[in-house]
């Protein structure tokens, strides 16, 4: 019963991986074959009646699907906004901007990085950064596609 249930875990995990390797191709496929080589050695483990191996393997299979498929990183602005409009319902995104910046000073940040498109669509968040303090650090030609580019912003935290 328990090797079925983590063979029916593994196949969802390299099914999630199997599906967005077209947007994440490298990630996604070293994912897939880390979780198949954990579930070798964690069924290992469950054989040879060790458990804190095989409770070991099972966190690392954990993580790895987590990380695989990026669900863990993909909630974080949905939480963060959703905090946001409650703590400070009444404030202006460059006023959030600004607490946020306190806020990492606060717990010991220096720096902020922050990164997006050259693409004409996202010249009114390049505006935004740069009218906030932010200036461009670096540009990675090509980064997304042809003629779009990576424009990393940087702002020091004085």
């Amino acid at each position: 019963m328990i090797m079925r249930s983590l063979l029916l875990q593994v196949m969802a995990v390299t099914s999630i991986n199997l599906r967005s390797i077209g947007q994440r191709r490298w990630l996604s496929l070293s994912t897939v074959i880390a979780v198949a080589l954990v579930v070798i050695v964690l069924l290992a483990f469950l054989a040879m009646g060790s458990f804190w191996g095989f409770f070991a393997m099972f966190m690392v299979l954990f993580f790895l699907s987590g990380v695989g498929n990026a669900s863990t990183f993909q909630m974080i602005p949905a939480i963060m906004r959703k905090d946001m409009d409650r703590l400070m319902p009444l404030a202006s995104v460059p006023d959030r901007l600004k607490e946020a910046e306190k806020e990492i000073k606060r717990l010991g940040g220096r720096a902020i990085y922050i990164e997006t498109s050259s693409k004409p669509l996202y010249k009114p968040t390049q505006k935004f950064y740069l009218d906030n303090g932010y200036r461009i650090e670096a540009i990675l030609k090509d980064f997304y596609d042809l003629n779009d580019d990576k424009l990393i912003f940087t702002k020091q935290l004085d």
